[in-house]
């Protein structure tokens, strides 16, 4: 009996240790029960109304207008807005509509269409979460899709406005709640809304796990700077691409520099809710607040605030000099097809299969010494390779010996030295150029040493590589004894630029100081213009 006793006792405790803690957890960090606040708090009336209609699912008039007709038919037995939005939900709960979320979900993204959904009564959690805002939207009711997680199982459902009141309504997975959605929230995560919220300086906004999330933008200003707060909300992520509906995508920006504020902590993005590629083709620079504790961004690249990880590379970008990263993964550059140079960082040991991929136009890559693997596999007549994608006649510059120089020889790429890619120190030169003598100052010199110190600074060529550092170093060299010979020659006077010109009242203080230092005594004076009356004694 006692054994009795202890087990039970024993279980009750690693259920509380266990479940109740997790429990706890989850609704102390319940983004759905933040989501619907938002909702009610600011958009309860008339507000609601634009989140009415299909004017983003893929459907045309005549398919809504059908399931319009069915919808009107299923629900005109019912006076009350509750009751109506109940009966959608029983009829998509009990037809044999399928509850396929997660891994179970076909691929097949056809099953998304609220139509098809609706006459073959098949399809993904997307999908109904689709045919029951068409038909909401027969019945002139407010919805709202929501992308988050049940459980933990990717999922799509609808917030529903019913009474004055935020609702959820999820046919695949069975729920329904509109008078108090607490009872049932605690099992949604949400992520996002297909809907834009707010509007702001040209940016349009959307709920993003318990902030807000920036996913558009109307204007056309050429330094595009998220804003830190829509709404008294603050901007915690930014979409770069989405599989969600927004009409006015990041992707579409003209801007040349994004700028992240330090609230912004993520990007959405349905894989893996990261930010991704900005594809724009004109975005050439990404740059980030740096109190932001997430994200840094180096020459234009978006990192990680360690910069162990690559985020977003702008599109626009035509030459790129990495950080070291030990690893670039899969997919670390992908379809920049304005991309001709790039350059890895000292440091990266390994170029994994895909990491840079697509990029249509790449000229240059610079391999360092420091890289020992890069992807290379030909199997069944296909190739498997860090560079997929990328044009087979780009130029590798690495060392003799090294793994760049190997990969090079099996593609048949031409490999050259790495100095060949880098500019030469041109250092020494400029320190010396801050020691050239002004132009006003050139007239107390020579005129030879004057020529010589010109003709070596008009030989100076800014377009050596490192490979040409001897012909830098000569320049500097010339440049040094030009200057030497020159300074040497201060003071000789049998060559010497005219005067400037004086102003008034500075030749009147010439005039001044030469009378007083050439000051002569009365008698000389005197004997001055005696002499000076009298010719005849001059001789």
């Amino acid at each position: 009996m006692k054994k009795n006793m202890y087990s039970v006792l024993l279980h009750f405790f690693l259920f509380v240790c266990l479940v109740i803690p997790l429990h706890t957890t989850a609704n102390a960090a319940n983004t759905t029960d933040d989501c619907l606040q938002i909702l009610t708090s600011d958009f309860a009336g008339n507000s609601a109304k634009e989140f009415i209609g299909t004017q983003h699912l893929n459907i045309t008039d005549s398919q809504y207008q059908t399931i319009r007709t069915f919808t009107l038919d299923l629900t005109e037995k019912y006076s009350s807005t509750k009751d109506k939005i109940t009966a959608i939900y029983q009829w998509a709960k009990d037809t044999s509509l399928k509850a396929s979320v997660g891994e179970d979900a076909p691929a097949d993204l056809e099953e998304n269409d609220p139509y098809k959904v609706f006459k073959e009564k098949t399809g993904v959690c997307q999908g109904k979460a689709n045919l029951c805002k068409t038909m909401l939207a027969a019945i002139d009711v407010p919805c709202i899709i929501a992308h988050g997680y049940w459980e933990r199982e990717g999922h799509a459902w609808d917030f529903v406005l019913c009474d004055g009141k935020w609702g959820i309504v999820d046919a695949s997975m069975c729920q329904i709640s509109l008078d108090d959605p607490s009872d049932i929230s605690s099992h949604y995560k949400t992520d996002s809304l297909e809907a834009v919220l707010y509007e702001k300086d040209g940016f349009e906004f959307t709920y993003y796990l318990g902030g807000i999330g920036a996913v558009g933008y109307t204007g056309n200003a050429e330094r595009l700077e998220i804003p830190e707060s829509c709404n008294g909300y603050p901007v915690i992520s930014i979409a770069a691409e989405s599989q969600i509906y927004y009409e006015h995508s990041f992707q579409d920006i003209t801007a040349k520099e994004l700028v992240l504020p330090a609230t912004v902590k993520y990007g959405i993005y349905l894989s893996d809710y990261e930010i991704r590629s900005f594809y724009s083709k004109s975005l050439e620079s990404i740059s980030v607040d740096e109190n932001n504790p997430v994200f840094a961004s180096y020459d234009g690249i978006l990192y990680s605030k360690d910069y162990s990880r690559i985020y977003s590379v702008p599109a626009g970008i035509s030459e790129v000099t990495l950080k070291p990263i030990e690893i670039l993964e899969k997919n670390t550059l992908t379809s920049l097809s304005n991309l001709r140079i790039l350059k890895i960082g000292e440091g990266t040991k390994e170029l994994e299969e895909d990491a840079i991929e697509n990029c249509e136009h790449l000229e240059k890559v610079y391999i360092p010494d420091s890289v020992t693997t890069i992807a290379y596999e030909e199997s069944n007549g296909n190739v498997y390779e860090a560079f997929s994608g990328c044009p087979n006649n780009f130029v590798v510059y690495a060392s003799a010996g090294s793994a760049g120089e190997a990969y090079a020889r099996k593609k048949g790429l031409t490999c050259k030295d790495p100095k060949e890619l880098f500019p030469a120190d041109y250092s020494k030169i400029d320190e010396l150029l801050k020691t050239v003598p002004d132009d006003s100052d050139l007239y107390q010199y020579t005129p030879d040493s004057v020529s010589r110190l010109k003709e070596a600074i008009q030989a100076i060529n800014r377009d050596c590589t490192a490979a040409q550092q001897n012909l830098v170093d000569e320049m500097a060299k010339n440049l040094e004894t030009a200057i030497k010979k020159t300074g040497s020659s201060t003071g000789y006077s049998g060559y010497q630029r005219k005067p400037k010109s004086h102003s008034r009242i500075q030749k009147r203080r010439i005039q001044k100081h030469r009378k007083h230092t050439y000051q002569i005594s009365p008698a000389i004076r005197k004997r001055q213009n005696r002499l000076r009356n009298r010719p005849h004694l001059q001789k």
